[in-house]
């Protein structure tokens, strides 16, 4: 999770076990989106759709897993040019 990021700021944990599979690493120990502005997510891609049709959006609710909790935080949204 990249410190001051709005992620970050939301209070999203990111990962912090690195496994490496075919070549890529990939942290587990984190929370997992589950939705993005009300719209399930499971892709990176998904995650991009759902940001961009929340249109002038400031923030957008996200629902995430975090242990055997599910738990929803706001998340603003900074588009940068």
């Amino acid at each position: 999770m990249v410190k001051g990021s709005p992620a970050y700021r939301a209070g999203i944990k990111g990962g912090f076990k690195a496994v490496e599979s075919s070549d890529t690493v990939i942290y587990l120990g984190g929370d997992v989106i589950l939705e993005v502005n009300d719209v399930k997510v499971s892709s990176m891609q998904d995650m991009v759709k759902a940001l961009s049709a929340a249109g002038n959006s400031k923030s957008v609710p996200i629902k995430i897993l975090r242990g055997k909790d599910i738990i929803k935080v706001n998340c603003s949204i900074e588009f940068k040019t």
